[in-house]
């Protein structure tokens, strides 16, 4: 006897609900869920072969078909409700997408796959992490009502008790909006970081999780040439990649069991006839239109092509380009068959798209390694869907097997016999992939013979010999392994090494130069293709390159010379090298007896995707002739930038960042560029600022200098994160798509920041960079920047010999040359004075400038804390000679010095006294340039860690370093201030707090996500009209929120 939740098969007297067929599909034993595995609707799922069906919830229980006709078929329904029309999901989606950056990873990602740049920002793909789970779900409720997320797919409500938590169930990965016929994004695709159970796509729903689930919808990408033809492949990212290397419309279904349903969609814009000449010239180009359906702007305006508006193609022709596979996957074959099937049965006028299988599985492997496509037609799509049924079904097998399901019941023996005699069972165990699905069929037809197990275990049993007969075979196969060994044979000629840091390279002896790549590299893969093909007249597919390249980079990491490699400059015991990265392998020797370019350097260099080429350095020019390119008329501005640029090529050692500062028209971004050209050519000259610190270690580990563009302010993590990598840094990662392996980095680079006022205030980057304030450019002064770059071009290569030759003179004094006092950068001070006297400047010169822009820049970093104004207001204010108390106390006073201020009130307000003593070392070299002196030294009896806080006077040496700007201040600040000295007390003293001091703890800054216009700016998207000030400054809210529950280990 059934039970209610027992599944039961259904028979051709009790068929399917659904499809009202009598094979494949079941119900439950009361008929309140149906299983139909042919007709989408219901509930989609996929049984462990990866086969899809559709789960329905009946009207009633125990619901029988009607006898005839399908307007008597029950009433069903969805176990799920219905999602928001696709206007109202395309509106959501695209303000969930708006802020969302991509990252450096997934870019790379994208790009590996072979998508342009252009490509990748038109179709409008975005990162993805965790913790904008709770930030985006918060943003999206300032912008929609509940009931309209509600049924958004991925809008997911828990609830705890009383508390209800709204999120958006994303997980972290590449987000790849889906778009309809019509362009609107009616769900999102998810490519994880970590992939899980070997599913590396997943649906963004939130069907489990209290919301609405996604469903598979169809994607449509457009091409960009109207062929009147329509490409159906298998996955939204395929489709995309396929459209953009090939120019034709493809769409995209969510797996090879979605074919036949995804034709059936396709089909009102199909031709049903073979096109002439004629109705050939009738199909119209596809169309987008400049706005969705209601109204709000398209995703072009938020960086986001739609790649289909709608299928006004008429007659158009469907190309069906299945994955390679279809032959050895017995999951994906039947599929296929049936997906042809559909297509016939539909009338449709179709195509088949094929192409050489080794190596390329889909036809976007196919693209974009340049290999040829056919389109079958025709006979020879009746030849290939023959072809394709043999494999599946077997040489007439349902045929034969047919006739013995009208024999009696009694006469299993003889049909055995026959079963036997015919090699039906041979038939079946010779082809695998038909194995599985025939078991069921002989099931069915046998199903009144109690015998029919015993066929059922012959076939498993002729099922397992036939896999392991075909695994002897592929194991004795040597073809591809013997070519493996040959490609191995050809790498090994080159000459393998690893870096410190565990990568593996190769250095290639290419016409006449020497070049070293990742043995992971596309420029490896190519080479060593181009080797083979050279050498033995061989093209050798992907998988068995990828085996020799992994066998080769074992073979380096184990066996090969570890061997340091630098990216653009390098310092040796006898002087300097610098890359040119022309197509020659080229760099410049630099030592103290002179300079040349060396064809054939000892020394190996890196080179990134975006490092460009150096022009070659010509002798006899000047460094006034760099000055008059970047138009710095101050002598101490241009000494500065002068040892600035020097220093820049003797790696080694920290060397100053460069801060750039002017009104609008000062020309700082031109001038930023001439220095990067100057220095270390890239295709991508200007960047704007990184939204967390891993993307700004991306950054710093591509390139040997850092130009960022038109800042107006510096979070705190980003800015301590430039001060380390001014003075040498590093990270640690997870490697992506991976569970445990980790990514190293270590680098000291060059930076330089532009911006209007202020926007460098911390500290630490302050000392660690020298700051010069642009004059305006006159009217008359301007010119165009075409020209500007032009002429810059033209003396570039003098200017670069200028600096060499003053980089000679300059190496051939430093060994003999102190570092000169009180200069904050010991190192790069020591070049400065270097330079000093091999240019001839004035003596002490460089020092004073260093001291003078010191200075100016404590206006700054006083702005920036205030700790430090209610110091120096509590100095003001201070009538007695000495105070006493703890930490504690003295942040109490702090505070009612500051009652009258909001500044108590500010975020960076230190809330305890452990707080007020790390602010104190934070800030302690800036008051002292102002006369404040702090002591920490602790002390007290009986093991107390009080301190004893007085106010001495500070000399007039010790204020007789302010600044002319700190000078200016004198209204509000007097220029003799009192200074703070922390000093051991007895237990009797006066004042003195019994309390113990809070151990000190530097604060924990997390700020990875930026601010809203940061997000804009790092993922190339303009601000968008729907965005506005208001908006912006509540998404920087919500995403701080989300960040500091991050930092704070808080599960989203």
């Amino acid at each position: 006897m059934s039970t209610r939740s027992e599944w039961i098969a259904v028979t051709e007297q009790e068929p399917c609900t659904i499809c009202h067929k009598g094979d494949w599909c079941s119900r439950l034993a009361d008929g309140t869920l149906a299983k139909c595995m042919r007709q989408p609707g219901g509930k989609a799922k996929l049984d462990k072969n990866g086969t899809p069906y559709w789960i329905y919830r009946q009207a009633g229980a125990d619901v029988r078909p009607a006898p005839d006709g399908d307007d008597a078929r029950p009433a069903v329904r969805d176990l799920e409700p219905e999602p928001a029309p696709p206007a109202e999901r395309d509106k959501v989606y695209r303000t969930l997408l708006s802020p969302l950056p991509l990252s450096p990873e997934h870019r790379e990602h994208l790009r590996n796959r072979g998508l342009s740049d252009e490509a990748i920002q038109a179709y409008g793909f975005r990162s993805f992490r965790n913790e904008h789970r709770l930030s985006v779900a918060k943003w999206l409720l300032t912008r929609f009502p509940k009931s309209v997320l509600a049924i958004v797919p991925g809008f997911a409500t828990a609830r705890k008790g009383e508390r209800t938590t709204h999120y958006f169930n994303g997980v972290a990965g590449i987000l790849i909006p889906v778009l309809n016929a019509e362009g609107l994004i009616v769900a999102l695709l998810s490519r994880p970081n970590v992939i899980k159970e070997g599913r590396k796509y997943l649906w963004v729903s939130a069907a489990k999780n209290g919301g609405v689930g996604s469903g598979s919808p169809l994607h449509y990408a457009r091409g960009s040439v109207d062929t009147g033809r329509i490409r159906l492949v298998e996955g939204p990212l395929k489709a995309i990649v396929a459209a953009s290397l090939s120019g034709m419309t493809t769409a995209g279904c969510g797996g090879s069991g979605l074919f036949a349903a995804a034709i059936t969609e396709l089909a009102p814009g199909l031709a049903k006839e073979p096109l002439t000449t004629e109705t050939a010239s009738l199909t119209t180009p596809l169309t987008t239109p400049s706005s969705a359906v209601d109204g709000s702007p398209v995703l072009a305006d938020q960086g986001v092509q739609p790649p289909l508006t709608t299928l006004t193609p008429h007659l158009a022709i469907l190309v069906l380009a299945f994955d390679a596979d279809i032959w050895a996957n017995k999951h994906v074959g039947p599929h296929a068959l049936a997906a042809i099937r559909k297509a016939r049965a539909l009338g449709v006028l179709f195509e088949i798209e094929t192409w050489p299988a080794e190596g390329c599985k889909g036809i976007d492997d196919a693209l974009a390694a340049g290999k040829p496509t056919t389109r079958l037609t025709g006979a020879e799509v009746d030849d290939f869907e023959r072809r394709l049924r043999r494999l599946v079904e077997g040489p007439n097998l349902e045929e034969r097997i047919a006739q013995f399901a009208i024999l009696p019941s009694d006469s299993w023996p003889a049909i055995r016999l026959r079963l036997l005699g015919e090699r039906i069972l041979q038939d079946i165990a010779a082809d695998v992939a038909s194995c599985d699905h025939y078991v069921g069929r002989l099931k069915a037809r046998l199903g009144k013979l109690t015998s029919a197990r015993d066929l059922q275990a012959a076939v498993r049993a002729a099922r397992d010999e036939a896999r392991e007969r075909a695994e002897a075979e592929q194991s004795a196969d040597g073809g591809d392994q013997s070519l493996v060994k040959k490609l191995i044979a050809i790498g090994m000629k080159a000459e393998l090494f690893a870096t410190p840091s565990h990568e593996a390279f190769a250095a290639l002896e290419l016409n006449g130069h020497r070049e070293t790549h990742r043995l992971s590299s596309t420029e490896f893969n190519r080479w060593i293709r181009h080797r083979a093909w050279k050498e033995l007249g061989e093209a050798p597919g992907t998988a068995t390159v990828e085996t020799a390249i992994l066998a080769l980079e074992a073979q380096a990491l184990f066996e090969g010379a570890r061997r340091e490699l630098h990216l653009r400059v390098c310092r040796t015991d006898d002087g300097l090298w610098y890359d040119l990265a022309d197509s020659e392998w080229r760099a410049v020797h630099i030592t103290p007896a002179g300079w040349n370019i060396v064809e054939r350097p000892p020394i190996l260099f890196r080179r990134y995707a975006k490092t460009q080429a150096q022009h070659a350095p010509i002798r006899g020019g000047s460094l006034e002739l760099l000055r008059r390119h970047l138009g710095i008329r101050d002598e101490r501005s241009w000494r500065l930038v002068v040892v600035w640029l020097l220093a820049a090529f003797i790696p080694g050692s920290p060397r100053c960042g460069l801060i750039l500062t002017g009104e609008q028209g000062t020309a700082k971004s031109s001038r930023t560029r001439m220095l990067r050209r100057a220095l270390d050519p890239c295709f991508t000259e200007l960047l704007p600022v990184p939204e967390n610190v891993l993307e700004l270690a991306q950054s710093a580990m591509h390139g040997w200098l850092l130009a960022f563009d038109n800042l107006s302010k510096l979070s705190i993590g980003i800015s301590d994160a430039l001060s380390r990598i001014i003075t040498g840094d590093g990270n640690e990662k997870r490697k992506l798509f991976t569970d445990e392996e980790d990514v190293l980095w270590a680098y000291r680079r060059i930076v330089v920041l532009n911006g209007i006022g202020s926007f460098a205030t911390r500290p630490d980057l302050l000392e660690r960079s020298i700051k010069i304030e642009l004059e305006p450019f006159s009217d008359g002064q301007r010119i165009p920047e075409e020209v500007v770059f032009q002429r810059f071009a033209a003396d570039l290569p003098q200017i670069l010999g200028a600096v060499f030759d003053a980089l000679v003179k300059v190496l051939a004094i430093l060994p003999s040359v102190d570092a000169p006092d009180g200069i904050r950068m010991m190192d790069f001070a020591k070049i400065g004075v270097a330079v000093e006297k091999s240019l001839g400047w004035p003596n002490g010169e460089f020092v004073v400038a260093m001291r003078g822009d010191a200075d100016s820049k404590v206006e700054d970093a006083v702005e920036d804390s205030v700790v430090a104004q209610a110091l120096i207001r509590l100095g003001e204010e201070s009538e007695s000679k000495g105070w006493r108390g703890t930490s504690t106390e003295l942040l109490t006073l702090l505070k009612k010095t500051m009652e009258a201020e909001e500044s108590t009130h500010s975020k960076s307000w230190p809330k305890s006294a452990a707080g007020l003593s790390s602010e104190l070392k934070r800030i302690a070299p800036v008051l002292r340039r102002l006369g404040i002196t702090i002591d920490a030294n602790r002390g007290g009896h009986a093991g107390t860690r009080d301190k004893v806080i007085r106010w001495c006077t500070v000399s007039p040496e010790s204020s007789s370093a302010l600044s002319a700007s700190s000078a200016s201040r004198s209204d509000s600040h007097p220029s003799s201030y009192t200074a703070i000295t922390s000093v051991p007390t007895g237990s009797n003293e006066p004042g003195r707090s019994s309390r113990a001091d809070d151990a000190d703890n530097p604060r924990a800054d997390a700020d990875d996500f930026g601010s809203a216009e940061d997000i804009h700016s790092s993922s190339g998207l303009a601000p968008t009209n729907s965005l506005s000030n208001t908006d912006v400054q509540l998404l920087e809210e919500l995403f701080r929120d989300a960040d500091a529950a991050a930092a704070t280990g808080e599960e989203s």
